[in-house]
């Protein structure tokens, strides 16, 4: 069910080389700020964007920010192991189902809740990164010129 999604940060060229020069723990601090802003829109968009039922999988939809070495990254979606396990079947769909006994239950159609909130999204998940980067700078350039 993992929808990867990789940005990239183009054209502020000043800002990159800027954010480059940094200690990468200030770099990792800098990126977490963001990412947990634009994560947390992209969750809310996601429990809009989910098929309400029993209102399980809507309460489900959390959003998480996790550091491996130097690379920071967000994951929104339901929790694993959690009340709205089948999750995955609704974003993705199955494949003809039957009962034991052969008869066709048929096949559950994709719903990518998760792709549609992201979609959404997008330009206000780069927005939100650049500003917040630059909000990160600033302040890092405030510190050092005390």
């Amino acid at each position: 069910m993992p929808v990867q999604v990789h940005i990239s940060m183009q054209g502020a060229r000043e800002l990159q080389q800027t954010f480059q020069r940094l200690k990468p723990s200030k770099r990792r601090s800098i990126a977490r700020r963001g990412i947990t802003k634009a994560a947390r829109l992209v969750a809310k968009t996601a429990r809009r964007e989910a098929p309400v039922r029993t209102r399980t999988l809507k309460r489900d939809i959390k959003h998480k920010v996790r550091t491996k070495g130097n690379f920071v990254f967000g994951v929104v979606g339901p929790i694993r192991g959690g009340p709205a396990w089948y999750a995955q079947i609704v974003h993705e769909g199955s494949k003809p189902r039957a009962h034991k006994g052969g008869k066709s239950v048929g096949r559950m159609k994709p719903n990518p809740f998760l792709k549609r909130a992201f979609d959404a999204t997008k330009s206000q998940v780069s927005s939100i990164l650049k500003r917040e980067t630059a909000a990160g700078l600033e302040k890092e350039a405030r510190k050092a010129a005390r």
